[in-house]
């Protein structure tokens, strides 16, 4: 799957070990940097990365269920 706008992921905290937040892509630049809009569990915040994976600060797709 492609990156694109408005699509959902699941955004792994930084440092904190399984903690994960929905979040949805605003932009995807040239380079591959995602945009993301994070939903956290007290507030929502953006982050910019170009990491995808299951490590922390880093963003994958959602499980299908």
């Amino acid at each position: 799957m492609e990156p694109s706008i408005g699509r959902i992921v699941i955004w792994n905290h930084l440092g904190e070990t399984g903690n994960k937040s929905p979040a949805i892509i605003q932009n995807v630049a040239e380079d591959g940097t995602l945009r993301l809009f994070v939903f956290g569990s007290r507030n929502w915040f953006i982050v910019e990365t170009r990491d995808q994976g299951d490590g922390p600060a880093m963003w994958n797709w959602p499980v299908r269920v």
